[in-house]
C-alpha cells in the first residue's frame, strides 16, 4: 500500500511538473515570440501553394527534388496557421521526451529536468532554421519508434517491437533522414554483439529494418542521404551475416570484429556512392547550422551527462541513450532536420547531470552543501530558460539566409540594420520584376539557401514564382544551378532557354549577393571584390589579401556540384605554395577560365551599375576587370554597408553587401542599367 502511495505522489509530481513546464512554454512563446510564424520563409512558401504538389513544381525543377519534406513542410505550414494546435503539438514533444527520459535514463528528477531543458531549447522554441520546421513537429513519432523499439527488444516484448516497427515504417515513409533510426539501431545493437549473440527478436528486428530502409532507398531521392542510408543497409547485413556465420567466444574478438564491420560498411557505402556519383558531393553543401546555438545550455549539460555515464560504466538503457545522443548530434550536422531529436536525447543526458548534483550534494553530511546543490540546479535551469529565450528573441539564432552567408563580417547592430535593407529590397525588386515581366509566371534563378526568402517575397506580391532548387533539394537541382554560375554566358544562356522552355516560362531573372571593400581617401571610385582579409607576404612585398563571401565564395562548391576541375578554373596550387587555405580566398583566385564563369561576370557588372568605374580582384589581377554582358541585363542593384576594416598599413576600407538581380534576354539586347 505503502508503495502504491509513493508511486502515486512520483506521479502526480511528475505531471505537475510537466503542466508547469508547458504552460511557461506556451506563456514564452505567445507573449515574447507573438506573430514568430510570419517570419518564417519556408512556412510562408508553403502557404502560398494550393497543395504539396504545385509547392514541390515551385521549389524545384526536376521532380527528383520533392521528397516527403514538401509534404511535411506543407502540412506543418496548415498546422501552423490554428496557434492551439502548433502548441498542442509543442506540448506533445515535451510529455514525450519526458516518457522516453523515464523509460533510457531513469531517476527522480531526470525526466521532468529532460522535459524543461527541451522545451527551452532555442531549436523548440523557435524551430525557424530552413527545412526543419516540420520536423519539430515529428519529433514525438521519431522518440516513440526508437524508444518502443529498444525498450521492446531489452524487455524481449514483441508487442513493443511490433509497435515501434510500424511506427518506423511511417517514418522511412515521412522523414527524409529515414537513415537515421535504421542506422541508429544497428549501431546499439553492433554495440550489443560485442558481449553476446543476438537474440531472435533482434535478428528479426534487423532484417525488418533492412527491408524497408532497402526499398526506401531504391525510390528515394538521391542526395547526402544515399551515402548514409547505404551506410545502415551495409552495416544491418553485415551485423546479420556475422552473427549467423561467425561465433568467437571472446570479448576482444567481438569487439573487434563489430569494429572491422563498422569500417567495412562505411568504406563500401562510400565506395558505391563514389562510382555512381551520389552522396559524397552533397556533404560538402553546407547548411547553416550552428550547433552551439541550437543546442545552447542543453549541449553543455548533455556534454556533462556523456562524462558522467561513460565514467560509471554504461549499463541498462542509459547505454542507448549515450549512442544515440552522440549519433543523432553528430548527424545533425549534415542532416539539420534530425536536430530537435538529438536536442531530445542531449536534454535527457542533461537531465542525469542536474540529478547527480541535487543527490550528490543531498548525501553530503553539510546541510549549507545539499542546499547549495539545489540552488546551483535551479540558477543553471534559469540560465537555461532565460538563455534559450534571448537567443530565440535577439535573433541569433534563425538568421536571413542572406545574411548566414556574411555572419564573420557582421555585429549584432549590423544585423538589425541588413534586416532593415533586406525589407526594403524585397519590395523594391519585387516591383522591379513585377513591372519587367511580360507576364506573372517567372523564373528565379539564385543560390538555394535564398531559395524560400525569395519564392515567399514574390509570391507574396502575385506571382508565380518557379525556382530551381531549395535547400532540401535534389543534388541533381542544386548541380544545375552550379552548372549555370561557372559556365561562360552563352553556355548559361543555352542552358537557361532549355529550362525555362520546359516549364513554360518567357520571364526569367537571376540573383546574386557579394560583398565588396572600397578604400577610404581619393580612391573611392575603386571597388574591390571581397574584404580585407589580411596580409601576406610574397617574397620581397606585403600584400593585402582579400577573401570574399556572400554567393562568391560558393564557387569551389559550385565546381565541385558541376564536375568541374578545380584546377583549372582557380589557382589552388599558388594559394598551396603561400599556404594560404581559406575557402573565402581561394574562391578569389580566377584562372582566365574562372574570370570567364557567368557569376564573376555578375557581379562585376553589378557593381559597374553601382557606379564604380574601376572594379578588382587583385588575386586575378592588378588591371580592373570588366564585364560586357550581352544576354543578362542589370535590372536592379543595391548595397549596405557592413563594417569599416582597419588595415593599418594598407588603409581603411569600408565592406559592404550588394544584391544584384539581371533579367535573361533570350533574343540579343546589350547594355545594362541599374540603380
Amino acid at each position: 500500500m505503502q508503495a502504491t502511495r509513493n508511486g502515486l505522489s512520483t506521479a502526480l509530481r511528475d505531471w505537475g511538473a510537466l503542466v508547469l513546464i508547458t504552460a511557461m512554454y506556451v506563456l514564452v512563446t505567445s507573449t515574447l515570440l507573438r506573430g514568430y510564424y510570419d517570419t518564417l520563409h519556408p512556412l510562408i512558401a508553403a502557404l502560398l501553394a494550393k497543395s504539396p504538389a504545385e509547392l514541390c513544381t515551385r521549389l524545384n525543377y526536376s521532380t527528383e527534388g520533392c521528397g516527403p519534406l514538401v509534404s511535411v513542410l506543407w502540412f506543418a505550414s496548415r498546422v501552423a496557421q490554428g496557434e492551439l494546435l502548433a502548441y498542442a503539438l509543442g506540448v506533445v514533444g515535451v510529455v514525450f521526451v519526458y516518457i522516453s527520459a523515464r523509460l533510457l535514463v531513469g531517476g527522480k528528477y531526470t525526466p521532468v529536468l529532460a522535459s524543461l531543458l527541451y522545451a527551452f531549447t532555442p531549436t523548440v522554441l523557435y524551430p525557424a532554421l530552413l527545412d526543419y520546421y516540420g520536423f519539430a513537429v515529428l519529433t514525438p513519432l521519431i522518440l516513440a519508434s526508437l524508444v518502443l523499439t529498444v525498450k521492446g527488444l531489452v524487455d524481449e516484448s514483441a508487442k513493443l517491437v511490433v509497435i515501434g516497427c510500424v511506427l518506423q515504417a511511417v517514418v522511412v515513409i515521412v522523414h527524409t533522414a529515414y537513415w537515421a533510426l535504421p542506422l541508429g539501431i544497428s549501431l546499439y545493437l553492433l554495440i550489443n554483439y560485442a558481449k553476446r549473440r543476438l537474440s531472435r527478436l533482434e535478428r528479426v528486428v534487423l532484417v525488418y529494418l533492412t527491408v524497408i530502409t532497402a526499398a526506401r532507398l531504391v525510390f528515394s531521392v538521391f542526395g547526402y542521404e544515399y551515402f548514409l542510408a547505404l551506410l545502415a543497409v551495409f552495416l544491418m547485413l553485415e551485423l546479420i551475416a556475422i552473427d549467423a556465420l561467425v561465433d568467437p567466444r571472446d570479448i576482444g574478438a567481438r569487439s573487434l570484429l563489430s569494429v572491422l564491420a563498422f569500417t567495412l560498411a562505411l568504406v563500401l557505402s562510400a565506395a558505391v556512392s563514389t562510382v555512381l556519383g551520389y552522396g559524397l558531393r552533397e556533404l560538402g553543401v553546407k547548411l547553416a547550422l550552428a550547433p552551439t546555438v541550437a543546442f545552447g545550455f542543453t549541449g553543455l549539460l548533455a556534454l556533462g551527462g556523456l562524462v558522467l555515464i561513460l565514467r560509471g560504466g554504461v549499463s541498462g538503457l542509459r547505454h542507448v541513450a549515450v549512442v544515440f545522443s552522440t549519433l543523432f548530434t553528430t548527424l545533425s550536422l549534415v542532416a539539420p532536420s534530425l536536430t530537435p531529436l538529438a536536442v531530445a536525447f542531449a536534454a535527457a543526458l542533461g537531465g542525469l547531470l542536474l540529478e547527480t548534483v541535487i543527490s550528490a550534494t543531498g548525501l553530503a553530511k553539510s546541510r549549507r552543501l545539499g542546499v547549495l546543490g539545489r540552488v546551483l540546479v535551479v540558477v543553471l535551469l534559469v540560465a537555461v530558460v532565460f538563455g534559450s529565450v534571448r537567443v530565440v528573441v535577439d535573433h541569433y539564432y534563425t538568421v536571413h539566409p542572406v545574411v548566414s552567408r556574411i555572419l564573420p563580417l557582421v555585429d549584432r547592430g549590423a544585423q538589425a540594420r541588413i534586416y532593415e535593407w533586406l525589407s526594403r529590397v524585397s519590395s523594391e525588386l519585387s516591383s522591379k520584376i513585377l513591372e519587367n515581366s511580360t507576364s506573372r509566371r517567372v523564373l528565379i534563378v539564385a543560390n538555394w539557401e535564398y531559395s524560400y526568402w525569395l519564392y515567399a517575397e514574390l509570391a507574396k506580391r502575385g506571382l508565380d514564382v518557379y525556382l530551381l532548387s531549395n535547400t532540401a533539394g535534389s543534388i541533381i537541382d542544386k548541380s544545375l544551378i552550379a552548372r549555370i554560375f561557372t559556365a561562360s554566358e552563352d553556355i548559361s544562356r543555352l542552358i537557361l532557354e532549355n529550362v525555362s522552355r520546359d516549364l513554360g516560362v518567357e520571364d526569367v531573372y537571376v540573383i546574386v549577393v557579394c560583398d565588396f571593400s572600397v578604400r577610404k581617401g581619393p580612391l573611392a571610385g575603386e571597388a574591390y571584390i571581397g574584404y580585407p582579409h589580411g596580409v601576406i607576404e610574397i617574397q620581397v612585398r606585403r600584400e593585402l589579401l582579400f577573401g570574399v563571401l556572400g554567393d562568391l565564395v560558393l564557387v569551389p562548391l559550385y565546381l565541385n556540384l558541376a564536375n568541374r576541375s578545380l584546377d583549372e578554373y582557380l589557382f589552388t596550387q599558388y594559394l598551396s605554395m603561400l599556404q594560404v587555405h581559406s575557402e573565402s580566398v581561394l574562391a578569389l583566385a580566377w584562372t582566365d577560365t574562372g574570370a570567364d564563369m557567368l557569376i564573376v561576370e555578375l557581379v562585376v557588372s553589378a557593381l559597374q551599375g553601382l557606379n564604380y568605374t574601376r572594379v578588382y580582384n587583385r588575386l586575378y589581377s592588378y588591371a580592373p576587370i570588366d564585364a560586357e554582358l550581352t544576354w543578362f541585363r542589370l535590372l536592379y542593384v543595391n548595397a549596405t554597408h557592413l563594417k569599416s576594416i582597419d588595415t593599418r598599413d594598407f588603409g581603411v576600407y569600408d565592406v559592404y553587401l550588394l544584391l544584384g538581380v539581371f533579367r535573361v534576354e533570350f533574343k540579343s539586347e546589350q547594355g545594362s542599367t541599374g540603380e
